[in-house]
């Protein structure tokens, strides 16, 4: 089995699917992760948005879950941000 350098050892994949159907119908009170590229794809933002994101206080977005320098986030922190949005009119 091919070492994937985008994977940390030890990480357990079935929590994560690689496609972008996965990133844009994750199912509701999902226990699983979604790793940054995933996040960035499903909102279709840049790393530095990401950053500009986390840095703002008011913007409410989930933190990370770090696994060595990799980040991961809860997808039900997701979902309940992305509630939260929707709520406010802002998504």
């Amino acid at each position: 089995m091919p070492y994937n350098h985008k994977t940390p050892a030890g990480f357990n994949s079935n929590l994560v699917t690689p496609t972008s159907n996965y990133v844009n119908n994750v199912g509701s009170g999902s226990d699983g992760f979604l790793p940054a590229r995933h996040v960035l794809d499903r909102y279709r933002i840049s790393q530095m948005t990401l950053w500009r994101w986390l840095a703002d206080e008011s913007m409410a977005f989930p933190k990370p879950v770090y696994l060595g320098r990799y980040r991961y986030w809860r997808i039900a922190d997701i979902q309940e941000w992305e509630a939260a949005q929707e709520a406010r009119g802002a998504a």
